[in-house]
């Protein structure tokens, strides 16, 4: 049988830009320890960024509507920023505030962050700019403060999913879940993804989906959004 050799015609100031995609896509995947092709099935949202600022060590008390300490990161044309703590401590009562640069979106962080764990990644803010204030009422004791070292930007649109919603039912007896729509809809129903999710790795941010189960708060995923099992890298539903 002769085989036809189709050319698919790309604009040539396309081609570094795809070809950095697939490089990193294929970056991820071998530092998470999956094959080439489970690497190529992640979506890349974004890429981690070194950054070093810290606020004063204790910070000064402020008056409760004036910040003791202020930070600006800004990314040009980034979908979106993500701090990353590597140390984040405050006194009892007093907050962090991270916003956006219209305040229309707002983040609030007290004591040690996130879960209590004292260094974390941040509620990514959509845009290309996020404002930290910190907010300390004049109390006499004065806390540590914070630590940054690096952020994240984004590349993708986290407010809608660029994915497909068709599917192709091959002949194997692994099917996409759209295949049991109508012969199984309650199956169906209850197997959609009810979540975008985005994970921080080491050098990029990529998206996967997930879905609940039970009724306590549990998300499922699937095994190669995750680089290791044994500690699942931070995640954050966006959608």
């Amino acid at each position: 049988m002769a085989l036809s050799r189709v050319w698919i015609p790309i604009q040539e100031e396309l081609v570094p830009k795809l070809l950095r995609t697939l490089a990193a896509l294929l970056i991820v995947g071998l530092v998470a320890g999956l094959a080439p092709a489970e690497a190529l099935a992640l979506e890349i949202a974004g890429y981690t960024i070194p950054y070093a600022a810290e606020s004063p060590h204790p910070y000064p008390s402020g008056t409760g509507t004036t910040p003791a300490w202020t930070l600006r990161v800004e990314h040009p044309d980034a979908t979106y920023i993500a701090i990353h703590f590597a140390r984040f401590d405050l006194a009892p009562g007093d907050r962090l505030v991270i916003r956006s640069d219209s305040g229309r979106q707002r983040h609030v962080l007290t004591e040690r962050g996130r879960h209590g764990l004292g260094t974390f990644w941040a509620p990514h803010i959509k845009g290309d700019t996020a404002v930290l204030e910190l907010m300390s009422p004049g109390r006499n004791q004065a806390g540590w403060g914070v630590s940054i070292d690096s952020y994240s930007a984004g590349m993708v649109d986290l407010g809608s999913d660029a994915g497909s919603t068709e599917a192709v039912c091959g002949a194997n007896d692994r099917q996409n879940a759209k295949c049991y729509q109508t012969s199984e809809p309650v199956v169906y129903d209850k197997s959609r993804a009810v979540a975008r999710l985005l994970f921080h790795g080491t050098m990029f941010d990529w998206n996967c989906t997930g879905w609940l189960v039970g009724c306590e708060g549990h998300l499922f995923t699937n095994n190669h959004c995750v680089e290791n099992p044994d500690l699942p890298p931070p995640a954050t539903a966006v959608a």
